[in-house]
């Protein structure tokens, strides 16, 4: 077994000298640790920890208020009575919305700090998936409420759509002219076109977390029996960059009105990056453990000379 930290050959199941967590005899689960173990990872985890520690300040208040806002009051634009009360609900609302951002945060830290604590595990080289039971939870958790959102949306839709057959035809005059439908089935129609495109927003999401819970569910499931999976499907890796870029974009927004909302979801869009990019590494490397080159990449051991082959001769050794 070869140190990943100091490159030692050691029996398998034997610790280094050097302190690097012991390793497993079973190569899909170190690289389970390894990435477990890897700065993508650890940045991740600070990084929601800091979405925690702001959420806590937006709490406190700290934040809220903004240049644009003392600019406005200043100059006389609003009464100062109506400058504090519009600075009150300020405070409120990004204290609110600070730590609802934060409570999924807090979570995904808890699970990355637990699931790096195992990977780092000294005393076995078996991986505990706590940390990746929580993401599994939350997956879930977000797979009931946008399927619950879903149906709410069918029946709203299908409500519509009956409201409007069953209303009587009103004619609409413009100028003493008839253009028939009345406008209240025009805006039936576009309400019916909104909760259609809603749905079909909640059936991304839904997909989202049902790819979430399946890759989960075969990394904890490769981590018990040490079978290499690499089904990272492509619509989770890149729905989470797609999120965090726009996450980035608000973020930057927010931060001129709302700087402790803004950072938070700067810090987390760069977190959901680097996760992103931490899975796409895993189905990499995993793919190389699931069909391994027919001849290796690199010579195992020693190379040694190879003895003289003596010519050959179509009809044997040549005579003397």
């Amino acid at each position: 077994m070869l140190c990943p930290k100091c490159g030692r050959m050691l029996p398998d199941g034997v610790p280094c000298p050097c302190g690097a967590p012991l390793r497993s005899t079973n190569p899909a689960v170190n690289l389970i640790k390894t990435l477990g173990v890897s700065a993508k990872l650890l940045a991740a985890a600070v990084l929601y920890s800091a979405v925690v520690f702001l959420g806590l300040l937006s709490l406190l208040g700290v934040g809220a208020v903004t240049s644009p806002l003392y600019y406005i009051g200043a100059s006389g634009a609003i009464t100062p009575e109506d400058f504090e009360e519009l600075v009150r609900a300020m405070d409120q609302a990004t204290g609110l919305s600070g730590i609802l951002f934060a409570a999924p945060a807090a979570l995904s830290a808890a699970a990355l700090w637990l699931f790096y604590a195992a990977c780092r595990n000294r005393k076995t080289g078996n991986v505990s998936t706590a940390g990746l039971t929580i993401f599994q939870v939350m997956a879930y958790i977000q797979l009931a409420v946008y399927c619950l959102l879903a149906f709410l949306l069918l029946v709203l839709g299908i409500f519509s759509v009956v409201s409007a057959a069953s209303m009587p035809e009103v004619p609409y005059y413009v100028n003493g002219e008839n253009y028939g439908a009345a406008p209240l089935e025009m805006v039936v129609g576009m309400f019916v076109l909104l909760i259609l495109m809603m749905g079909g927003f909640c059936a991304l999401w839904i997909a989202f977390a049902v790819c979430a819970v399946k890759t989960l569910n075969r990394i904890k499931a490769t981590a018990a029996t040490g079978v290499p999976d690499n089904r990272v499907p492509g619509l989770l890796t890149g729905f989470m960059m797609v999120i965090a870029v726009f996450g980035i974009l608000y973020g930057m927004m927010f931060c001129m009105m709302f700087p402790v909302l803004g950072l938070q979801m700067l810090c987390s869009a760069v977190a959901m990056i680097l996760l992103s990019r931490l899975l796409s590494e895993y189905r990499r490397k995993m793919t190389f453990l699931c069909y391994p080159p027919a001849f290796p990449a690199y010579p195992v051991g020693p190379v040694l000379p190879r003895p003289p082959v003596p010519p050959q001769y179509p009809s044997g050794p040549k005579p003397r």
